[in-house]
This record gives structure tokens, C-alpha cells and sequence, in this order.
């Protein structure tokens, strides 16, 4: 009961807020397809099947990711590499999908083909993963494919075909960090990594003209905001810190806003998209460096 009332308490202050946002006009034609295509939801109840998921959601977890139907962002189909990324998914290397939530983006990946057995997310709370069963219909399918982080140490917990990996997706994790937390990420993904040349750590993350802490839209802890130039120097230091070494590719896109989002949002914000690629990780033979 408390859980419901302090729900209902932040859904007013939602509304009152601008982010608790109308089904009808939050669900992408991408996802509206996705969740008829693939989860077999008839589209004259689409919109009423995710706004009973949201409710749900939202009583467990009463933020703004909800409120404004975030969890149904599909992000990783418009990574300009996403061709690329397929073809070697295809080819039996291995994806995990890092902190997935309800696990949109592995649908997609479904949906477009990829094998079940090559593709992985993981969650840090079991509840992520039972609200995406729902939300999709397809936990007989896919009851194998999500890895449940321990949520007593958030950076300890990715024991589940460590080593193994030959691509990360990372969509926003970084940027909910300051840096010392951030270098710590960077670790702990590559020791997931196969320790080989070619492997990539691919996604996007909120970024900032202007690289360094900032405040977070609807309050929250400081965060740090990379630019390009901060994102490639981190990546220097984390190969000094792994003893491999790392290619970065970046742009900076205009955030997508309305409004509302526009006011909560700090100047020069920008959304990078990456691909963080490995040139020397700590299996391959030394190579000269010029």
C-alpha cells in the first residue's frame, strides 16, 4: 500500500510536471510494429497493453524513465553501424546488452533475425526483466537470454559468460555517472569482453558541449557529461588503466525534446552516439605503436 500511495503522489507531480505523457502519442511506429509483429498484440489494443505496463512499472518504480514511456525507446537500430553490427551477430559473435531494462533493444534484435543464443542483457533488478516479459509476451522464448546483476555491488556482477563477449551495448549507463564511477564501468565491461582485437563497447549516452559535472533533469546526484574530446582522453586513460588500447568514433546529435523536456534541460546538452572499438586488448601480441 505505501508503494501505491507514493505512486500516486509522484504521478501528480508528473502531470503537474509535463513527464506522465499521453500513450497515443508516445509509442513510435517502430515500436507500435515491434509489439504487433512481434508480440502478436492486436493494434487496436497496443496503446491500452502499454499503458497498463507503464502503471505497473510505475508503482515500482515511480520516475520520469516511466512517465514519459521511455522504456519503450528502441535505440540500438539507429546506430549508424547497426548493419555491421547484425552481420557479426549473425556470424555467431556474442552481444550483451548492458543494463537493458525491458528489454526493447534485444527484441529488435529478434525481430531482425539474430539468433537467441548469441544475444544477452543484463538488469541489476529481476523486476526490469519480468515487467519486459509482459510488456512482449515472450518469456517461454526468451527466459534464458537475461543475466540478473547482484545488487549488492552494481560493478561485480557479470559473471555469466564472462570473457566471452565480442560486443557491449551501452545506451545512457555512462552518463549516469561521475567519472570515478564511470573508469570503474569501463573496467569491469572489457573484463567481459574476449580479449581480442576488434571487439567493440557501442551505444549512446547524454554528453555536453562542454565537458564535466553536471546536475540531472528532475533531481539527483551530479553526473559527469563527456564532449568528444573527454570521451576519447577517458578512453586513453582506461587503456593505460587495461593495458589495451582503444579506437574511438563519436558524434554529437541534437537531443530530441518537447517543450517541457527543453526547460529541465541543461544548456549545450547534446546526445553522443559511439563505438569505442579494440586495437590492442590484453590476449593479442604486442604491437608496435607510432
Amino acid at each position: 500500500m505505501p508503494g501505491i500511495v507514493k505512486s500516486e503522489v509522484v504521478k501528480n507531480i508528473a502531470i503537474s510536471e509535463g513527464w506522465w505523457l499521453d500513450v497515443s502519442k508516445s509509442i513510435t511506429p517502430s515500436t507500435r510494429k515491434l509489439l504487433e509483429n512481434y508480440s502478436g498484440i492486436a493494434p487496436d489494443q497496443v496503446n491500452s497493453h502499454v499503458e497498463e505496463t507503464r502503471l505497473q512499472c510505475f508503482k515500482l518504480f515511480p520516475n520520469p524513465y516511466f512517465g514519459k514511456f521511455d522504456f519503450l525507446g528502441i535505440s540500438i537500430n539507429r546506430h549508424p553501424r547497426y548493419k555491421e553490427i547484425l552481420e557479426r551477430v549473425f556470424s555467431d559473435e556474442v552481444l550483451l546488452d548492458f543494463d537493458c531494462g525491458l528489454g526493447q533493444n534485444i527484441r529488435q534484435l529478434v525481430n531482425d533475425g539474430v539468433v537467441i543464443k548469441n544475444i544477452y542483457g543484463l538488469n541489476f533488478d529481476e523486476r526490469h526483466t519480468i515487467l519486459g516479459w509482459d510488456l512482449f509476451r515472450d518469456q517461454r522464448t526468451l527466459s534464458e537470454t537475461f543475466i540478473l546483476g547482484d545488487v549488492r555491488d552494481r560493478l561485480h556482477r557479470l559473471s555469466a559468460l564472462a570473457g566471452e563477449y565480442q560486443l557491449i551495448y551501452v545506451a545512457g549507463f555512462f552518463g549516469s555517472y561521475l567519472m570515478v564511477y564511470q573508469l570503474h564501468i569501463a573496467r569491469y565491461l572489457i573484463e567481459r569482453l574476449r580479449p581480442r582485437k576488434g571487439c567493440w563497447i557501442f551505444g549512446l549516452q547524454a554528453a555536453n558541449l562542454h565537458s564535466g559535472d553536471y546536475p540531472v533533469p528532475h533531481g539527483g546526484p551530479m553526473v559527469y557529461r563527456h564532449n568528444i574530446e573527454s570521451w576519447i582522453e577517458f578512453w586513453k586513460e582506461v587503456g593505460l588503466l587495461t593495458g589495451t588500447r582503444w579506437r574511438v568514433e563519436a558524434v554529437l546529435e541534437e537531443p530530441v525534446l518537447d517543450g517541457r523536456t527543453h526547460k529541465l534541460m541543461v544548456p549545450n546538452t547534446r546526445r553522443m552516439v559511439f563505438t569505442i572499438i579494440m586495437e590492442q586488448g590484453f590476449g593479442d601480441p604486442l604491437e608496435e605503436t607510432t
